[in-house]
């Protein structure tokens, strides 16, 4: 989740800036305020990113790891959850993801050979 978004604050922000955002954002989205079905939900996002922004080690710690995710993990989303699927679910030594689809086939096609290896041997003798 982008913290700095969740707020409406931009990366360069004060603690000022970001304690005055946080407080802005909290009046309007707590759900003793708001009747909507989504303000606990969005409560708890404005919460926790003010508690990772509202901390300076917090803060340059996840400015860190929040660039490098968005680098090394382009394929998924940092909102919300990672999706499994069988067509992206891994990761090779080198950081860049492979499919299982990808894997399952190379197996198969291995095998299939080594069974026609198999069966030819007799009639090479």
């Amino acid at each position: 989740m982008n913290h700095y978004k969740v707020l409406d604050v931009s990366r360069s922000a004060t603690q000022a800036e970001i304690r005055q955002a946080y407080l802005n954002a909290i009046e309007k989205n707590h759900p003793d305020r708001n009747c909507s079905e989504s303000a606990a939900t969005r409560a708890r996002e404005i919460n926790q990113a003010y508690e990772i922004l509202g901390d300076p080690e917090s803060r340059d710690h996840f400015n860190k790891t929040y660039h490098r995710a968005k680098v090394h993990a382009p394929y998924y989303p940092l909102e919300g959850h990672r999706r499994y699927s069988i067509f992206d679910n891994g990761y090779s030594k080198d950081g860049s993801s492979f499919s299982m689809i990808g894997v399952v086939f190379t197996v198969i096609v291995v095998a299939l050979v080594v069974l026609c290896l198999i069966n030819l041997f007799p009639l090479l003798k």
